[in-house]
């Protein structure tokens, strides 16, 4: 009894207290709480820095396909494409682009089925932003379809060639960042569409860019909302010339003149 007893007290004396439990539930939840956040910023860091490379791989296929077609490129992406007196199909950039962003070549009788073209989206992660929070959408980048011959307007045509362009084609924007969807809205949010055109002149959502022509914030652009903070304030736009620049969204780096230069 003797030894049994003495046994009992070495193995109780060596066991944890309620209190150093406490102590060291109290630290690993300190760590968690610490750790946590950077997982979280370092997750965001990985989707801006895919979303760059979405936009790059689009900018390099923008520039291919001006290449292989005598310098003409997508502008818009107007319905009834395959109707009488259609210019040629809708030219839908995304429609255009997949062959040169590793999807199929899209069939010319898809350019008018938006229904088809989803499909093939769908299954090309380049058009897709990882960051955008709405799965449905499975093409995340908008195009810029403004008239520069007869501004104000929608570019109707559906391709413009470089060398018309009124700036060089490196100092336009092209394609840039979806508006995410306004719930409110209901589920075309204040979008409605995979281009923009106006910028406050009279347009169906106008203005359609992040701010207007006075740099103050539209209320449901488009393009990127000016307190998107997705990727910590910025965004990657890509240029006519298919090259692409990371820039602040704000007034100064995203000006009106940046999409809508005059001649």
């Amino acid at each position: 009894m003797s030894y049994l007893s003495s046994r009992v007290r070495v193995l109780s004396h060596r066991a944890f207290t309620l209190v150093e439990l406490l102590v060291v539930v109290a630290i690993i939840a300190l760590l968690v709480s610490i750790l946590l956040p950077s997982l979280g910023r370092a997750k965001a860091v990985t989707r801006m820095v895919m979303c760059q490379t979405n936009l790059n791989a689009i900018g390099k296929a923008a520039f291919l396909y001006a290449s292989n077609n005598d310098d003409y490129i997508p502008r818009g992406a107007a319905n009834n494409c395959n109707s009488p007196g259609a210019n040629l199909g809708c030219y839908q950039f995304a429609v255009k682009f997949s062959q040169y962003v590793g999807g199929p070549v899209i069939p010319f009788e898809y350019d008018d089925d938006w229904a088809e073209q989803y499909n093939f989206f769908k299954n090309i992660p380049v058009y897709r932003c990882p960051s955008f929070q709405d799965r449905e959408y499975v093409l995340t980048y908008v195009l810029n379809a403004r008239n520069f011959d007869y501004p104000p307007g929608y570019k109707e045509d559906c391709t413009s060639k470089l060398e018309e362009m009124p700036r060089a084609p490196a100092e336009i924007a092209y394609i840039c960042g979806l508006n995410p969807a306004n719930p409110s809205l209901g589920p075309s949010g204040c979008f409605g569409s995979y281009d923009f055109w106006d910028n406050g002149s009279g347009g169906w959502y106008s203005p359609q860019l992040t701010f207007d022509r006075n740099g103050d914030p539209s209320d449901c652009p488009r393009i990127l909302r000016y307190d998107d903070d997705r990727h910590f304030g910025r965004i990657t736009l890509v240029f006519f010339d298919g090259h692409t620049e990371n820039r602040k969204i704000t007034p100064e780096e995203m000006p009106e003149e940046l999409f809508f230069p005059e001649w």
